[in-house]
């Protein structure tokens, strides 16, 4: 299969957001992202998150089939 170079990254770089995410202090209802050419590769950046990730009721959702997968209370 052929892949364009600019727009893979290799295992280090590619975990670098999450990372990023899981140990910097990261605003709250923000994304960790790589800052490259289309968000595909590159170093860590802090965005905006997309419509999706401010939709309130399927933010709901995911966080009571959280809470019931964990066995916590929601």
């Amino acid at each position: 299969m052929a892949v364009i170079p600019f727009l893979v990254q290799d295992t280090e770089r590619g975990a670098l957001p999450l990372m990023y995410a899981a140990t910097q202090d990261v605003p709250g209802n923000a994304c960790v992202g790589p800052d490259g050419l289309f968000s595909f590769t590159g170093h860590p950046l802090i965005r905006k998150p997309g419509r999706a990730g401010l939709d309130l009721a399927v933010a709901g959702k995911l966080w009571q089939a959280t809470a019931a997968l964990t066995g916590t209370d929601a």
